[in-house]
């Protein structure tokens, strides 16, 4: 083995889609770097076993880089294919292949000042900073290519495992009339697309100010994008009761779950509800928790309404019907406790609840861990010290504490949107800290804090580690790197002369979602025409005025409450004291303290359960929304002024009672649909669902044919 060093400046190892804008950032700066990887990156090996037969779970804005998302100049919201993405890779890999070293890391050795690399070949390099960028591993990615479920027909299959990677294996296996058992302790689900028709002369977009859509115009909404992240930073209470419901409803066996959301699919199915992330959730402080576990899948109507024309064409393109909800209804899937059920593979049986079954296949999921070499920490007085990645005794899952000059990329996930938008980011951070000694001596000065204040806010208090903290909101996340660098949003940016111009930067600001594209409009590492791209995808998508009109329902109904307990108090307290004869009327002042009391009180109790009160909101039907968000106020504003309290009480009847009328009609485009996991109208796409089925064995039976041919 060589025992000479060779002194390099950046050593980065592992090279895949994730270190890309990093190497972007070296180039333009013209900054020298080693690179050391070997094997193929799992897209590449995908390709290799022929299996880039499936689309995306996250759109092409949160997918593809900010430099190429400009590039491309689309503005549409699509979810670009396997094959796609994987063509992508190669582009961007073609730059910077022939830059790339041949070789494996088989030990590092970590000083305060460098860090020593040992690979496979002999080499041994002495390295300044050290950066990893090898990516995550789990048994399924091997199961994926080695089992073929498209040649796996009439069998009972067991995956122990919950995610995307697990329901687009599903999908595969379902049209193929296989049975299948999911095993697992709840997850969230997630529709992933929302594609709404409005009627009208087509192309004639005549804007309908209560809707918030133009007529004749197809609205293709990637739900991911729809998270207006910013608000979250500001208002971490009001999002957090904004959000609850889509993320887990009231417990499935609560009274207010069974009567107000039947249909939803974890009050109907409670094996799949996460009880440990809804909980958790509720209580972190960010108003959002890390370690979410979500299935994003294409809901069957909006995936009939938007390939229906070509389901054979689509289903060769990968495109796929997976939808986790409809599987479930049509009892084609089955969620089993995972902590409760106990497999025998001698038997090839598996146990839950009182009933076994036998099953032909079963796959493990296991867990995402770094595929990392051993790593050794080494002290000033030459202790050794074995280093494990942890996400939460890193800052911002790229700056362990325990080691020095050593930044980690790829290793946190998103829990919805593209890990594209994650990895750019982190990218520019490791840039960042490579470049400026100043800013990377101040992380390293309070280090500890920093990952401390961090986790307080986006785990819940006291919640051991899991196997999931590294998943993170996207949107949260890429703020809290942009804040660090110093490329964040600030609100104040949005001021004007004008007031108008002042609201519709705000609107910008707070709506348009925080993809790494937003936060490369402007400042250290601006690209060139990514604010006329991010404009104008607002533009097409009506500045998510979606979401506007559902913040201002559920802020409508929560002043409702306040202006009746604040009515109430005046008609029964403040009137009576008013009126009273004489300067000490005690017992007035005993009846208005006693009524104030009593109003402070039921204030408290409502503020408390604002994600009950949500409900109301979100039991309306999309199209709904704009229009309550448009008349409540004026109801409100009549109530105020008549100081008649049950009036409140009127209209919230009112709006239940059209919501609960409107969710009779399912009519598409017009349909009393909820926005999330609704299972109410589910049965009514059985028969499309068989002629998807049909079109899919088709294609299959035409690719085993072409195959046995090609043999």
């Amino acid at each position: 083995m060589r025992t000479d060093r060779e002194a390099v400046d950046i050593l980065i190892v592992g090279f895949g889609f994730s270190v890309i804008p990093l190497l972007r950032e070296l180039e333009r700066r013209g900054q020298r770097y080693t690179i050391l990887s070997d094997g193929a990156p799992i897209w590449q090996q995908l390709a290799a076993s022929d299996r880039l037969d499936f689309d995306l779970v996250s759109s092409f804005h949160a997918s593809f880089y900010a430099q190429d998302q400009v590039e491309a100049g689309t503005i549409e919201n699509y979810y670009p294919t396997a094959r796609e993405f994987y063509e992508y890779h190669e582009r961007l890999f073609s730059r910077f292949r022939d830059k790339v070293i041949d070789d494996r890391v088989v030990d590092v050795e970590n000083y305060a000042s460098h860090s020593v690399v040992r690979t496979r070949g002999g080499a041994v390099y002495e390295a300044r900073s050290l950066v990893f960028a090898t990516g995550l591993g789990r048994p399924q990615n091997e199961t994926i290519k080695e089992l073929d479920l498209r040649d796996v027909r009439g069998k009972t299959i067991v995956f122990n495992a919950i995610g995307d990677t697990t329901n687009m294996m599903v999908a595969r296996a379902v049209p193929q009339g296989n049975r299948v058992i999911l095993l697992n302790n709840g997850f969230i689900t997630l529709d992933k697309y929302m594609v709404i028709d409005i009627p009208g002369p087509k192309g004639s977009n005549w804007y309908i100010p209560f809707a918030g859509v133009r007529t004749g115009k197809r609205y293709a909404l990637d739900l991911a994008q729809l998270e207006c992240h910013t608000v979250a930073r500001l208002w971490p209470k009001f999002y957090k009761d904004l959000i609850a419901i889509p993320l887990g409803p009231p417990e499935p066996e609560s009274w207010i779950a069974k009567r107000v959301l039947p249909h939803v699919f974890h009050v109907r199915f409670p094996a799949t509800y996460r009880r440990d992330s809804v909980r958790g959730n509720h209580e972190a402080k960010a108003g959002l928790s890390n370690g979410l576990i979500g299935v994003k899948y294409w809901p069957i109507d909006m995936y009939e309404q938007r390939f229906g024309d070509d389901l054979e064409g689509n289903i060769r393109r990968g495109v796929l019907v997976n939808d986790i909800i409809f599987y479930h209804t049509e009892g084609m899937v089955e969620t089993w406790s995972k902590d409760r059920a106990t497999v025998d593979h001698e038997n090839m049986t598996v146990s839950c609840d009182g009933r076994t079954e036998r099953f032909d296949v079963f796959v493990d999921g296991g867990t995402e861990a770094p595929r990392l070499p051993p790593i050794v920490a080494v002290d000033g007085d030459g202790r050794r010290h074995e280093f494990a990645y942890d996400h939460r005794a890193s800052y911002l899952g790229v700056v362990p504490a325990a080691l020095r000059n050593v930044y980690f990329i790829g290793y946190t996930r998103p829990f919805t949107g593209g890990i594209a938008n994650i990895t750019e980011m982190q990218g520019l951070m490791v840039h960042k800290l490579l470049s400026d000694s100043g800013r990377r001596a101040a992380l390293y000065a309070d280090i500890d804090r920093r990952i401390a204040d961090y986790n307080a806010f986006y785990y819940p208090p006291g919640q051991k580690r899991t196997a999931t903290d590294h998943l993170v909101h996207f949107g949260t996340y890429t703020d809290d790197v942009a804040r660090f660098i110093g490329i964040d949003r600030k609100l104040r940016r949005a001021l004007s002369w004008s007031p108008w111009r002042t609201i519709l930067n705000l609107r910008f600001e707070l709506l348009h979602p925080n993809n790494a594209l937003k936060f490369r409009m402007e400042g250290e590492y601006a690209v060139d025409g990514a604010e006329a791209l991010g404009r104008a995808v607002a533009a097409h998508n009506e500045h998510w005025i979606i979401m506007v009109f559902l913040w201002l329902s559920t802020l409508w109904d929560m002043l409702l409450g306040y202006l009746c307990l604040a009515l109430i108090f005046l008609r029964y307290g403040a009137e009576p004291l008013l009126l009273a004869e004489g300067a000490a009327d005690w017992g007035a002042l005993a009846n208005a303290a006693g009524w104030g009391a009593l109003c402070l009180l039921l204030a408290a109790v409502w503020r408390r359960n604002l994600h009950v009160v949500n409900l109301l909101s979100y039991s309306l039907a999309v199209p709904l929304f704009g229009l309550k968000a448009s008349l409540q106020p004026l109801a409100m504003l009549y109530i105020a002024s008549t100081g008649d309290w049950y009036l409140c009480l009127v209209v919230f009847a009112v709006i239940a009672a059209v919501a609960f009328a409107f969710r009779q009609f399912h009519m598409p485009p017009i349909s009393g649909r909820y926005l999330f996991a609704d299972t109410k109208y589910k049965h009514k796409y059985r028969p499309f669902w068989e002629r998807y089925r049909e079109a899919y064995l088709r294609v299959e039976e035409e690719r085993r044919a072409a195959k046995a041919a090609s043999t």
